[in-house]
């Protein structure tokens, strides 16, 4: 049964998907979906996020926080929702233009500044970063901003309550004094260590390269041209308001205590923005069409980089590849054997992609699935440490719901 709080946008759908009243005959292996498969891939996708916060309720006591979820397919946002609670205490819907933290996913976000100072011969993603950032004090070898966004740089990760700081910081440099002068933990290439400190400082690099501030960058050269209305950088006095309150699962009572309050103005490129799901599917729809980037730019971002000694990380320049398997993983732990296995057999020889993003009090999937002639891509959003684990099963079943379609031609 769903729950009484969800809220439902519907579906968002262009007249060329669900009739033949197109001007142009679609080629014999473009996307499709059908009016009745597209409903029957929505009403299954219901029944995932139900039981998810079958879940949630067994762990916290019967409460329950709230998610956000939305789906493009055949270059269309087909699907948004809302489910659960923006504020528990009161009983405050989750709309699908509830505001949650996007955590991690800021690095994705980031990417195109990248190619785009590099397509403008400002930035040489090869070239030692302080050729760019000289402020910053030189260690023992030098790195590149290539291995900044790769994580092979050898910049160190949170330490201790790092990742809670409530700290204020006014720019992008100012952030940096917390990891600036501490050492590499490995030489750069030879191996691969996630570290958002290294996204901060890859942040400060472009802002060197390019000699503008990288917010009113990512406004401009991201947002804007994406038609991101509803993705703002966190700890501004003009951030709006309209967020969750955020929560965490306590184990020991067994119920939802508030988060503890923090400023992610230390990390905007690598998680300081709050978002919509549905915002985020329009900045993938932007990667896709060329709006941001070149299409052989989007290309070579998604390939894996590799360590000196050859071995792949399974991450691009911002994105991680290869996700399904890790999100089939984390469904297995709410969903039976049977309905994982129909999931994992809809991705059978399809390539993934996109980033997971957890900050305090919310969790967020943004995952793309692609075949030969087109992508799908799912993002969700929850305001608790217990993340939307059914991002990757509702994915599945608008890729059936096209599969189908296309079967019967």
């Amino acid at each position: 049964m769903l729950l009484p709080t969800k809220i439902l946008a519907g579906s968002v759908l262009s007249v060329c998907l669900l009739s033949s009243a197109c001007a142009v005959e679609p080629e014999l292996n473009a996307c499709r979906l059908d009016e009745v498969a597209l409903s029957d891939a929505i009403a299954r996708s219901e029944a995932w996020v139900d039981g998810y916060f079958s879940l949630v309720e067994t762990l916290a006591g019967g409460e329950h926080h709230g998610t956000s979820v939305a789906v493009s397919a055949c270059g269309q946002i087909v699907w948004q929702a809302g489910f659960g609670f923006a504020d528990i205490e009161a009983q405050t819907p989750v709309t699908i233009d509830t505001l949650f933290r996007a955590g991690s996913v800021a690095k994705t976000l980031t990417s195109p500044l990248l190619v785009q100072a590099e397509a403008r011969g400002e930035l040489d993603l090869d070239a030692d970063i302080r050729t760019y950032f000289p402020a910053f004090p030189p260690k023992e070898h030098e790195f590149s901003t290539r291995q900044l966004a790769g994580h092979t740089a050898g910049i160190r990760h949170y330490w201790g309550d790092e990742f809670a700081s409530n700290v204020a910081y006014e720019t992008v440099s100012d952030g940096l004094v917390i990891f600036q002068d501490d050492p590499l933990e490995f030489e750069p290439g030879t191996q691969y260590s996630y570290s958002s400190y290294g996204w901060n400082l890859l942040s400060a690099v472009v802002e060197g390269a390019t000699g503008r501030d990288y917010l009113e960058l990512m406004q401009t050269d991201v947002f804007d041209p994406a038609g991101m209305d509803s993705t703002f950088a966190e700890g501004r006095a003009d951030t709006p308001g309209g967020q969750v309150t955020y929560y965490l699962y306590d184990q020991e009572g067994q119920a939802m205590v508030v988060a503890p309050p923090v400023n992610n103005s230390i990390k905007w490129a690598s998680g300081g923005f709050v978002s919509t799901p549905t915002d985020l599917l329009r900045f993938g729809l932007a990667m896709e069409d060329g709006t941001l980037v070149s299409p052989e730019a989007y290309e070579a971002m998604r390939e894996t980089m590799h360590t000196a000694d050859g071995a792949a990380t399974n991450y691009g320049l911002g994105w991680a590849i290869d996700m399904i398997p890790r999100q089939l993983q984390r469904t297995a732990q709410i969903y039976s054997e049977e309905d994982v296995a129909r999931t994992t057999a809809i991705f059978d020889g399809m390539i993934s992609y996109g980033h997971t993003g957890g900050s305090m009090g919310s969790t967020t999937v943004f995952l793309s699935a692609q075949d030969d002639d087109t992508t799908f891509t799912v993002a969700a959003m929850s305001n608790s440490g217990i993340g939307p684990a059914y991002a990757v099963s509702v994915l599945g079943e608008f890729v059936a719901a096209s599969q189908a379609a296309r079967a019967v031609e």
